[in-house]
């Protein structure tokens, strides 16, 4: 074991004890190992199993700055995404998606990020780039439908609500209640016509 995992197995250990010299340990993580990226990921998930985000947060960024891996980003998004700050997540989701190309949950939380900040045509963007990675997706088609029906877009909305009812007969119920629920929608008093218009799109 290196110094530096002893060192920060120790800070680990005293801060599940909840013991008084925690802080000094950590502060000499901080001053003798900055970059061990491995490191602060484990002060990183201790504080977040302490129920301590932001000081979770502050660790794991610091091990994402140190070595950005897909996981890290997504784990940083996350930790931002819970504490009600949706533009930074978006920012770490993005990075998640450019390190893993392939990764459909970094594109699906980008949207959700996007749409909290009140973006829509991101969001739009990253819900269809996730379907396009994964055409089964049916909770991306279905906030597709919502960001869509959201801008105005009501035909757009019920195709990707239509598509998320084929992928997944038992989201109908969603589609159908935000189908009539938003300012911009529709009031289908035929429940049986909508399901057959949304399995016929």
């Amino acid at each position: 074991m290196t110094d530096a995992e002893r060192t920060f197995a120790l800070c680990a250990s005293l801060l599940r004890s909840g013991h008084p010299g925690a802080a000094a340990v950590l502060d000499g993580c901080l001053r003798a190992f900055p970059d061990e990226a491995a490191g602060w990921r484990l002060l990183g998930d201790t504080l977040a199993d302490l129920g301590q985000a932001e000081a979770a947060l502050v660790c794991l960024d610091r091990a994402r700055r140190a070595a950005p891996t897909p996981d890290l980003c997504l784990r940083v998004g996350a930790a931002l995404q819970a504490l009600g700050r949706p533009a930074a997540a978006r920012a770490a989701f993005a990075e998640a998606a450019a390190l893993d190309p392939r990764s459909v949950r970094a594109r699906f939380l980008e949207g959700v990020a996007a749409q909290d900040a009140g973006d829509l045509a991101g969001a739009e963007g990253a819900y269809a780039a996730a379907l396009a990675l994964d055409p089964s997706s049916a909770e991306a088609a279905l906030n597709l439908g919502t960001v869509r029906q959201e801008g105005g877009d009501v035909a757009g909305a019920r195709a990707a609500y239509g598509a998320a009812v084929r992928m997944r007969p038992d989201s109908f119920g969603r589609a159908a209640q935000a189908l009539s629920a938003a300012r911009a929608g529709e009031l289908w008093l035929d429940l049986g016509a909508l399901r057959r218009s949304f399995e016929g799109a």
